[in-house]
């Protein structure tokens, strides 16, 4: 039972594990090999993290000479070789819980159709009356490999093991908006997003509302909201090339970040962030506030993006993150207080669930790939499959890119620059001509 209901930053004394499995080479084998424990998925961008500290005590015994953590340059479109990892994981200190339920799993009892079926959906508009949305009465039929869930058409992959019984998730659906309505009002989007998350868990989904409402109270995010409001109706009306987030010049003293820097050929967002341009002599002088500040910002307007989107097109819009590893060095994974910064720059990032659609991890080194495939048999499955790693930039990330984004790309990753505008959502420049813009905002209940 080695590593069952364990995290990866576990750490197991050596008295306990048995002789012949104390070479730590052949102690990750041997849990990797393990059946994963069933687990309800762990956030993206920590999986992340956790591949990035699992580099370290394999660097710390290295000779003299630091090995190469990322490519320099971005030239290859081939993966990084699937290797098996040899990397130790009881160093490990990634701090964010895998939680493993304590209650059963959902269960579902009828298999989706293949993907060149569009599966009947019940007659339902894209979003609740409250939720002020754009999208037209009539909709076509969802498209092949999507199944449409309380009005949004998502992913059938993004369903937890394929399975769905459309009428049973619809009421799940209708019984977490009346659990959370004494406490906060919640619209059927964010109730959409909460069951994804949570493997369609009610009891789970219930009590993340409640912790989302409590920090979103805390840090009077209602306001902040209508700040970025207000800024982007100032971009809007001024044709500057982009909005000012708070904090930017703050954050660029520590590490190069793109939030919003390219639009996907679906109209979501893409950010990137230059994590090879972090530096660690900042680390002290930069304000955990200021960061705070930052992060608080940068994924509200996220979300004010993605909810724009989702209610104009009545797909589920995601995220698309790319984490640039070109340029990171030794000193930068072995600084603890480094990477304790870095990761309260993405802290807000886990109050908006369901919000990243996928994580592109380009310019990658083939140590920082075998640290990936230990830390992925501690996920779940699908929290896996929203994260590419490639030694230079994959060919589906340029697809979902488009012709004009994927021309932009290869600039920006090789001479990061803080400068880089913060665009403004297509559907809401579009709809900024109109004079009643009211008519258009989604100022969703539950965000202010």
């Amino acid at each position: 039972n080695l590593g069952r209901r364990c995290a990866v930053h576990t750490k197991i004394d050596a008295d306990v594990v048995p002789e012949m499995l104390t070479d730590p080479p052949q102690l990750a084998t041997s849990l990797n090999e393990l059946e994963p424990p069933a687990m309800l998925p762990a956030s993206p961008v920590a999986a992340v993290f956790a591949a990035l500290e699992s580099v370290r005590p394999h660097l710390s015994t290295s000779s003299g000479k630091s090995p190469e953590l990322a490519k320099e340059a971005v030239s290859s479109t081939e993966a990084a070789p699937q290797t098996t990892s040899s990397v130790d994981l009881a160093a490990c200190s990634w701090k964010e819980k895998v939680v493993v339920p304590d209650v059963a799993p959902v269960t579902v009892q009828v298999q989706l159709p293949s993907s060149s079926v569009q599966p009947a959906a019940p007659a339902a508009e894209p979003a609740a009356a409250n939720d002020k949305t754009l999208v037209k009465a009539e909709r076509e039929p969802p498209p092949p490999g999507f199944v449409r869930f309380g009005g949004f058409d998502i992913r059938i992959k993004q369903i937890p093991d394929g399975m769905v019984e459309l009428e049973f998730l619809e009421t799940r659906l209708m019984e977490l908006i009346a659990k959370c309505a004494p406490a906060a009002e919640l619209s059927v989007q964010d109730a959409v997003r909460y069951l994804l998350g949570c493997n369609f868990d009610l009891s789970v989904a219930y009590q993340r509302a409640q912790d989302v409402s409590k920090w979103r109270k805390e840090n009077d995010m209602p306001t902040l909201r209508r700040k970025l409001q207000a800024e982007m109706d100032r971009a809007v009306s001024s044709r500057s090339p982009g909005v000012r987030l708070p904090h930017q010049d703050e954050i660029s003293k520590l590490v190069i970040m793109n939030p919003c820097a390219l639009v996907a050929a679906n109209g979501c967002p893409v950010s990137i962030w230059h994590v090879g341009s972090a530096k660690a002599s900042a680390a002290s002088s930069v304000s955990d506030e200021a960061v705070r500040g930052w992060s608080r910002g940068t994924f509200e307007y996220v979300d004010m993006w993605l909810t724009q989107q989702s209610a104009q097109s009545g797909q589920l819009a995601g995220h698309i993150q790319i984490f640039n590893l070109s340029g990171i060095s030794f000193w930068q994974v072995s600084s603890s207080a480094l990477m304790d910064k870095l990761k309260l720059v993405f802290s807000s990032g886990e109050y908006y669930l369901e919000a990243v659609s996928h994580i592109y991890i380009v310019n990658s080194s083939s140590l920082f790939s075998m640290a990936w495939n230990v830390v992925k048999g501690f996920i779940s499955p699908r929290t896996a499959s929203k994260i590419s790693v490639d030694s230079g930039v994959p060919k589906d990330l340029q697809a979902a890119l488009g012709i004009t984004s994927a021309a932009r790309l290869p600039a920006l990753l090789q001479k990061p620059q803080p400068n880089v505008p913060v665009l403004v959502p297509e559907v809401y420049t579009v709809a900024a001509g109109d004079r009643d813009r009211e008519a258009f905002r989604p100022l969703v209940p539950g965000r202010g």
